[in-house]
């Protein structure tokens, strides 16, 4: 397999076709490597420089060297032994400068290419553009998230939202930039019609040799969330349904997240909840239980990059029964005196669940449930649940802020009302205040109760 060799200036100096061994790893959400050992001599050590780039004709990702050792022994066989980065790591140059609010309704991509935005492309503070970085064109994925970010890698943060929603990422380098895009892997396993099936087993003799772990050492499947406030007037949200000795529990300290009251970007309330909510899913993503399987694969029966590819989930079953409908998480391709090697690794994360529903809990137009002032749900009359809080239950409001709900009644019917709907819906009459400013009736007009 050749490979090119470029300088900081991203021109072609060296084409190699000969070394000892090259090791290509790349991964789906995380940063992949390589590894080249390679005999020393005056003129690899001058194409082997540090910052210098490795990449091939047939592949898109790209390496920079960061490393280089020289090893001697007795019988003069003297080798460099290369480690390079996939460029991704370019992205954990950068931290988080500022405080970045999400919600909305805003989609998981459109955080993600705001933070590159706000930290690579555009920054706010000079000197931390880097000049030929682009971002592809947005692929349009739908999964939203509410989140508050200040000071994370912008790398380490990109990989923490991708495996929390299943996303791959890559940065490559066409027409003299590095170009940033995210994709999702295709399904290939037996659980779908859509797309050929794969099925990688002993079975079939495509699966050579495999390591099969299950782990949860570290397992979690529910979060306390906390965030702002002291002791009891502390706001907390839990995430994950699991009971009894299926419960594993985790506490996650979201004091960080900042309603940032009384200035202009103070959060909404519901906005807040929702960020606590997605800080809970993203600390089980990384407490997840994993199947995984590593093994190599015979290269004849499913092409790589031509059946599969990084990223795509197939069916893996291995001598002893164990089946799994499994992501393709990094691949390692191998040349080295024996000849040619591919070694997926196919890993299984067990999902996190959704908050359940709640038994007539009130919700917005967004399908976003409706809070009280306490940020308990507010729920109907008719509700058997013990998880919120009735309107006949509701305590006098002292505040209005956006956020905070409120029940009137439009001939007969109750209906919930923010402090937003109040000021622009209500009339300004149809709200009757005491001396102190508490709300003491709501009404709809003559007719209404």
């Amino acid at each position: 397999m050749n490979i090119n060799v470029l300088n900081e200036n991203f021109e072609k100096i060296a084409v190699v076709d000969s070394y000892t061994s090259l090791m290509w790893c790349k991964r789906y959400n995380e940063i992949g490597a390589l590894d080249l050992e390679i005999e020393i001599n005056p003129e690899t050590l001058a194409v082997f420089k540090k910052h210098y780039y490795i990449t091939r004709d047939d592949d898109d990702a790209i390496f920079r060297i960061e490393a280089r050792e020289i090893d001697t022994n007795e019988d003069g066989n003297d080798v460099l032994i290369i480690g390079a980065v996939d460029c991704k790591e370019i992205l954990n140059q950068r931290i988080i400068w500022d405080q970045v609010n999400w919600g909305g309704g805003g989609t998981v991509e459109n955080f993600i290419r705001q933070l590159i935005t706000r930290n690579v492309l555009a920054p706010s503070t000079s000197g931390r553009v880097i000049h030929n970085f682009q971002l592809k064109t947005a692929k349009g994925f739908t999964e939203t998230i509410e989140q508050q970010v200040t000071y994370d890698q912008l790398g380490d943060k990109i990989i923490e939202l991708c495996q929390a929603f299943n996303y791959g990422w890559k940065i490559t380098y066409e027409q003299n930039k590095f170009k940033f895009d995210l994709y999702k892997g295709v399904d290939h396993s037996i659980e779908q019609d859509t797309n050929t099936k794969l099925i990688f087993s002993a079975e079939y003799e495509n699966l050579i040799s495999s390591k099969y772990k299950e782990d949860m050492t570290e397992y979690k499947n529910v979060a306390l969330v906390a965030g702002e406030g002291e002791g009891t007037e502390r706001k907390k949200r839990t995430v994950g349904t699991a009971t009894g000795l299926d419960r594993y529990e985790m506490f996650v300290d979201a004091s960080g997240i900042s309603r940032n009251e009384g200035t202009e970007e103070e959060i909404d309330l519901v906005d807040y909840y929702n960020m606590l909510i997605a800080e809970g899913k993203e600390k089980l993503a990384e407490q997840a239980m994993t199947k995984s399987f590593e093994g190599e694969v015979d290269s004849d029966s499913y092409k790589y990059k031509t059946d599969y590819d990084l990223g795509d989930i197939v069916t893996v079953k291995n001598q002893y029964g164990i089946t799994a409908n499994a992501r393709i998480t990094e691949v390692i391709e191998t040349w080295d005196n024996e000849g040619y090697t591919v070694e997926p690794k196919f890993e299984y994360f067990e999902p996190v669940e959704d908050e359940p529903e709640i038994d007539g809990a009130l919700l917005t137009e967004n399908g976003v449930m409706m809070l009280t002032e306490s940020g308990s749900p507010l729920l109907t009359e008719s509700s058997t649940s013990a998880e919120g809080v009735k309107i006949s239950e509701l305590d006098p409001v002292d505040t209005l802020y956006d956020g905070c709900c409120f029940p009137i009644v439009q001939n007969g019917v109750t209906k919930k009302v923010t402090k937003a709907i109040l000021q622009e819906e209500v009339l300004p009459d149809s709200v009757e205040v005491d001396s102190s400013g508490n709300l003491i009736m709501i009404t709809g007009g003559d007719d209404d109760e």
